[in-house]
């Protein structure tokens, strides 16, 4: 890591078999090399034949901050550079194998941001939506269809006798049939209800929708329900076709977490530091130190924006919380907007 200055850019060196290691990583997750940071494609130039790989002779890299948000450090270089110095400093006391020059490997991870947080929720809010449509399904099926006048719970009822109420008209019904080739099972919303548009905060009256033109929403509702969670083959579409699904599992789901806008991202970066920590050092670190190092680091490159009261549970539950088999083992049972 070096000052240049005179145009306020810090110069980084990366271990050429570990940034390579990571670049082809990129490309093979991506296949995009746009998406490789403007740092390494200036390096290695705009044409590229055959595979990507930086030299030696491409370095150094020119550091501007790692984070798409601040991708150019916004205020004289010489503070950014003063910081991560002062990181390197206090932390490799309990950091033997950092210092000035595997610091530029763990910058250079950093640069792996670029293009992963300009858009980091899409897929939290497909998820999102995919949650609410579930909300949407068991609040229906949690209605009460009236039959001749009683009130029945429509999902008590044995199968044969739900098709025969469906089928005669008995009552209206959003159904549609879903499964494999093999196994077909009729799902179905009550639709006997007119639908109703809630006031609004100024305290406008409510808008009630009739119920001709509510049963062609129903099954507009129920369609899209399906169809969503088809496209996603999510486990909530897999189990509708099971003659045993019932509502308990689905209240009993688990829910998307309001995830900060850039965790996945945070989640990302924070691992591979870690893991390059663990494989430098002969001895293993003490985790609290090497999570207020994380933190620390992420900070400064302004990866996370407000300060903690305890930065190493912070890193350490981002860690732990998003490792993939830590949450499938701990969620994935009960997480039906997922495959």
């Amino acid at each position: 890591m070096k000052l240049r200055a005179v145009d306020n850019i810090i110069e980084i060196r990366p271990n050429i078999e570990f940034a390579n290691k990571l670049i082809a990583e990129e490309l093979r997750q991506n296949k995009m090399y746009h998406r490789l940071h403007p740092s390494i494609r200036n390096a290695i130039g705009d044409v590229v034949i055959g595979k990507v790989l930086l030299q030696e002779k491409m370095l150094p890299l020119e550091f501007l901050g790692g984070n798409d948000k601040s991708l150019r450090y916004d205020g004289n270089i010489l503070y950014l550079y003063n910081e991560l110095s002062e990181n390197v400093q206090k932390y490799s006391k309990c950091i033997p194998s950092l210092n000035t020059r595997t610091i530029d490997d763990i910058l250079f991870i950093t640069l792996f941001s670029w293009g992963t947080s300009i858009d980091p929720m899409a897929k939290d809010e497909n998820e999102k939506y995919l949650e609410e449509l579930i909300t949407l399904y068991t609040q229906l099926k949690k209605r009460k269809v009236s039959v001749s006048l009683e009130n029945i719970d429509f999902n008590q009822l044995p199968k044969d006798r739900q098709e025969t109420i469906i089928y005669s008209d008995e009552v209206s019904v959003a159904s549609r049939m879903v499964g494999g080739l093999n196994l077909n099972t009729l799902v179905h919303i009550p639709s006997e209800y007119s639908l109703v548009v809630k006031k609004d905060s100024e305290g406008d009256a409510e808008i009630f929708i009739p119920k001709r033109l509510s049963a062609k929403l129903y099954s507009m509702i129920l369609e899209e329900i399906i169809e969503q969670h088809k496209a996603y083959d999510t486990k909530f579409y897999k189990r509708l076709s099971d003659r045993d699904f019932n509502l308990d599992e689905l209240e009993d789901r688990t829910k998307p977490k309001a995830l900060e806008t850039n965790l996945r991202l945070l989640n990302v970066i924070a691992i591979q530091i870690s893991n390059y920590l663990d494989q430098t050092n002969k001895f293993q670190l003490i985790a609290a130190d090497k999570y207020r190092f994380i933190f620390s680091l992420l900070k400064t490159l302004n990866f996370i924006e407000k300060a903690k009261s305890q930065p190493e549970k912070y890193i350490s539950k981002l860690l732990d919380d998003h490792k993939p088999e830590k949450y499938a083992s701990k969620q994935g049972e009960k997480q039906f907007y997922r495959k």
